[in-house]
């Protein structure tokens, strides 16, 4: 019999989500499973399964994700944690993890109009040679 880790993977697979990383938490009946928008937690014991999404996943993924792991039987519940985000390798969860998402997308806005403003510069003040 297939153990419960093993369903929430295969149905990870079934829906092309990759899986970064996969292992047994000590001391604990929990596995953890990470993929690129979630970290999931799933106890064995109680079948409960726990997932945290990353702060900037689109709120239409993190319902269809949930309702993909309600599907599978043996699970009694599916919790959502609060979102979280990675800064300098450390975890941060709740509204800093929002903060630091609207924080990096405003840059990366910046970023995108200076290099579109540099090309256009470019374009208008460089002379071509002819071809």
């Amino acid at each position: 019999m297939q153990s419960l880790v093993q369903k929430c993977q295969e149905k990870l697979f079934d829906y092309n989500r990759g899986i970064k990383a996969s292992y047994k938490v000590e001391e604990t009946n929990e596995f953890m499973i990470i993929t690129d928008e979630m970290i999931i937690a799933v106890d064995e014991n109680k079948s409960l399964v726990s997932c945290a999404f990353e702060a900037t996943t689109k709120p239409d993924l993190v319902a269809k994700l949930t309702l993909l792991l309600a599907e599978i039987e043996d699970i009694k519940q599916v919790a959502v944690m609060e979102s979280y985000v990675f800064e300098n390798d450390h975890l941060v969860v709740g509204e800093q993890a929002f903060e630091i998402a609207r924080r990096r997308l405003g840059n990366e806005v910046i970023n995108e109009f200076v290099k579109k403003q540099v090309y256009n510069d470019i374009i208008k003040t460089e002379k071509c040679g002819e071809c």
